[in-house]
Order: C-alpha cells, then sequence, then structure tokens
C-alpha cells in the first residue's frame, strides 16, 4: 500500500525500591497525577496518543497513529519521558509522605522499559501496521513469520537469563523470545504468539485491518528501534508485491526457532517446505530481496543500516554493533562489568541488564556522551509530548481532546470516535439530548469538516473550568 499507519505500544514494568508497596499501590501513586487530570486511569491525550493502566498494574503508553518512521520513534521517545517522569515524580510525592518517613534517598518508584521481571512474567511492546483488507489474512501473516522469527538479529534488545531449571545463566539475543509460544492466534491470554490475528481494525474494517505484531523486545536504542519497525516495513512490501521469498523462509516450528535462534544466531532452523536456514541467512536473504521495494529516503536509510549490521554479524563482529543494537550494547556493558567485578555473578549481571532500560538511565547518558546515536530531535520530542503528528487522524482526536479539555466539557474519546458528552450548565438530560459523536474510520485522514464543527460548538459552549496538558 502506499501511505501506512504505524502505531507502538508499550508496557512498562514498575518496581518500589526501598519503601513497602505493593504493585497496586505503586500503579496508583504513579498515575495520580493522571487521574487527577484525566478523571480516570486510562485516557487519550492532546497528543493523541493514549496513557493507561494496563492489566497487572503496567503502565501503557500508545503512540498516536503515525505515517513516517522518524514520527514513530519521537511520538515513541515522548511516551518514555511521559512514564519516566510520573515516575520521577511519584518518588517525590513518596519522600514527602508521613506515611513513609524515614525512607533511604534512593528509595522510590522505578519503571523499566524492558520484557520480562525477576518472577517471569512478560509484557511487551506490540507494534501495530495498518494493511488492505485481506481475503487470506492466514496467508499473509504466514509470509511475515519468518522475518518476524529472524529480525531478532538486528533488533533484540538481549536478555541475561540467570540459571533457571537446570539451564545455566546465559546471555541471549532477544528478551521476548522465550516466552512466544504460537505464529499467530486471536488470544493472548492462552498463548503468546508472535501475531494477533484479533480483527479490531481501529479504521474502515472494509478498508483496512490492524497487524498486530507482539513479539517485539522493547528497544532502548532509536536505531534498534527504527530497524524493528522499518525492516518488517520492508518485509510487509515484498509480501503486498506477491514476492514468493518470504513464505518460503516460514519456519516449521516458528516458537523453538525464535528460541533457539535467540541463543545462536548462526543455529540451523528447519522450514516449513524443507531444507535449514539460520536466522542470520534469512535476514540476509530478505535484506537482498528488499532492494526493490526501497522507494523512499527513509526506507533507503533503513535498508543501508540492515546491511551493515547483517555484515558485522556474518564476519563474527558483533561488537561493532555495541553503539547502535540494544542487544550488543548491553551484552558489552554485562562482559565489561564482569571485567571489573568478578565476584559480582549473575545477580550483578541481572541488575545491569534491568538498569539498561530504565528511562533516562544507561542508554540516555550514552547518547548524551555520544556512544550511543541519538535520531530524534530533543525539541521534536518534547513537542510530541502534547502535539499530535500533523498528517494523520490523532491531529483531529488531539484538537478536540485539547479544546474539549480547555471548555471544561465533558467528552470521550477512543481510536475511532470523538464525543461530546455534554454542556456546561444544562441538566444530564439536556446534556444526553446534545450528545455528539463523530466516527473517524480513516486513519490517514488529518482534516474533516465534522470535527471542526464539533470542535467549534465546544468551544462556543466552554465554560471557564477548563485545564490545560498533562504536565509531570
Amino acid at each position: 500500500m502506499g501511505r501506512r499507519i504505524y502505531g507502538l505500544e508499550t508496557e512498562f514494568g514498575l518496581h518500589a525500591v526501598g519503601v513497602r508497596l505493593n504493585i497496586e499501590d505503586a500503579a496508583r501513586r504513579l498515575f495520580h497525577p493522571v487521574v487527577g487530570w484525566g478523571r480516570s486511569s486510562n485516557v487519550y491525550l492532546s497528543n493523541g496518543g493514549r496513557l493507561y493502566l494496563d492489566v497487572g498494574a503496567h503502565p501503557e503508553y500508545a503512540t498516536p497513529e503515525t505515517d513516517g518512521l522518524l514520527d514513530l520513534l519521537t511520538h515513541d521517545r515522548a511516551g518514555e519521558e511521559l512514564v519516566g517522569d510520573l515516575a520521577v515524580r511519584a518518588t517525590e510525592s513518596l519522600h514527602s509522605d508521613p506515611a513513609h518517613p524515614d525512607l533511604p534517598a534512593s528509595a522510590g518508584l522505578r519503571v523499566y522499559k524492558n520484557n520480562a521481571d525477576s518472577h517471569h512474567n512478560s509484557y511487551g511492546c506490540h507494534e501495530n501496521f495498518m494493511v488492505e483488507r485481506h481475503p487470506h489474512f492466514h496467508s499473509f501473516v504466514t509470509a511475515l513469520v519468518g522475518h518476524l522469527v529472524s529480525r531478532i538479529a538486528v533488533c533484540g534488545a538481549g536478555r541475561w537469563q540467570p540459571e533457571r531449571n537446570g539451564e545455566a545463566a546465559h546471555y541471549q539475543v532477544s528478551a521476548r523470545a522465550d516466552f512466544l509460544a504460537d505464529a499467530m492466534s486471536s488470544s493472548t491470554t492462552r498463548s503468546r504468539p508472535l501475531v494477533n490475528t484479533r480483527d479490531e481494525p481501529h479504521a474502515d474494517p472494509r478498508r483496512f485491518r490492524r497487524l498486530h505484531v507482539i513479539s517485539g523486545d522493547s528497544t532502548m536504542s532509536e536505531t534498534t528501534s527504527l530497524l524493528k519497525v522499518g525492516t518488517t516495513e520492508l518485509v510487509l512490501r515484498l509480501i503486498e508485491s506477491g514476492h514468493p521469498g518470504p513464505l518460503s523462509l516460514t519456519p516449521e516450528n516458528p516458537s523453538t526457532a525464535i528460541r533457539a535462534s535467540s541463543r545462536d544466531l548462526t543455529t540451523p532452523v528447519p522450514l516449513a517446505d524443507g531444507g535449514e536456514l539460520s536466522a542470520l541467512e534469512m535476514q540476509q536473504r530478505l535484506w537482498q530481496w528488499s532492494e526493490a521495494v526501497v522507494d523512499n529516503d527513509e526506507l533507503a536509510t533503513v535498508r543501508a543500516e540492515w546491511g551493515r549490521v547483517l555484515d558485522s554479524l556474518a564476519a563474527d563482529r558483533w561488537i561493532d554493533l555495541a553503539d547502535r543494537i540494544d542487544w550488543a550494547i548491553k551484552r558489552q556493558l554485562i562482559e565489561r562489568d564482569s571485567q571489573r567485578h568478578p565476584d559480582g555473578g549473575s545477580a550483578r549481571a541481572a541488575q545491569l541488564a534491568l538498569a539498561y532500560h530504565q528511562p533516562g538511565g544507561i542508554v540516555r547518558r550514552m547518547e548524551e556522551s555520544g556512544l550511543v546515536p541519538r535520531l530524534t530531535d530533543p525539541r521534536a520530542v518534547t513537542v510530541a509530548r502534547t502535539e499530535p503528528p500533523a498528517t494523520t487522524r490523532a491531529a483531529l482526536r488531539g484538537r478536540f481532546v485539547k479544546a474539549a479539555r480547555a471548555a471544561g466539557v465533558g467528552h470521550t474519546v477512543d481510536w475511532t470516535t470523538l464525543r461530546w458528552t455534554d454542556e456546561p450548565g444544562r441538566t444530564s438530560a439536556a446534556a444526553s439530548q446534545t450528545k455528539r459523536t463523530v466516527l473517524l474510520e480513516d486513519p490517514l485522514a488529518a482534516q474533516d469538516e465534522r470535527v471542526d464543527d464539533l470542535i467549534a460548538a465546544v468551544q462556543a459552549h466552554g465554560g471557564s473550568a477548563g485545564q490545560g496538558e498533562l504536565l509531570v
């Protein structure tokens, strides 16, 4: 297809350090400013994104719809900063709370953009790609599976696994691989598939479908994030063009294949149609084929970076990637730390691996020092905390949220709907009679006269009790 909508949903780990708080209490304290601002722990922001508490008290940020990769990275970074700032604010409130006297200076709430906790619970980073509705969606997704299994070579976040169930402590490329059970499924509770096939397009269901990839690692390096989404865009284009190559790379057993590849990228993986290829070999073939579908500078940049990473891996020079690919950066940090602290053991390695994923932590300091490249503009990220992308449906949602809050009127919002639920000074009966709803089924449409009219009506009837942005 032409323009494509992208979105990322990131679940964050939450820990209370140096203070006795259960996870529910920690989540309530973390989201106290959010509830005070939006009267709910599930809010849509003026930037078009969504901030909420997911199942298991996981803070989650969903970016607004974007139609470019750099825009996606910018809004993902804005969400990371918002959640990180919530943790800073919650920590400050703990230290001023009489119910928690004499806390050590290090006590507080920590959020982590990672994929698993110490109890072997997993949470994820979900990628969303808008695709045209396909009569054979199962076959369409099957053609993508080989890439989703093998792309961990270029976009894995890395994982230190302490000794468990008789398996010695070890490092592996993917943080998510060990938790995946199926290639695809409409359920995410009974199994963790690579692709969730539940049909929720958040768009016109006659035209579009949302490809919901839930197997990806939560990445910190922006280059790794770019490759995660960008290489998948290139492979989707191959599949949409009718190229037979991606389907030929489908593993016989995807979950077994991704686990084996996470431990060794050169391990031969049995393919569904016979033969064997390693994850690295699969990626090399996809890279070669992808030249035919590059038609803009952004994708040319993705493909060039993809090729450089694969060349380093083919030469057994993973260390050359320790300035841009998460699993290599993390591995180098752990190995250097173990050399300095040979008695630290597995527990120290696990602590360092966890700290790697803290917003504002190790990777961000490496960026500031020039050790890891930053792709987003800090000024653009600051803007993205409160302003939506200008070229997608998110612009309409963001404008409406901002206008409704400024006017102090009741409203509800979701990905496809804007609803004005009351007017100041009216009775609830009158409010129900004047309820106005706009359905937005085209994620690519950034202008709509119906929304203009709704916003004008909201502003005309606005009161003086409006509120501004969520500031943390």
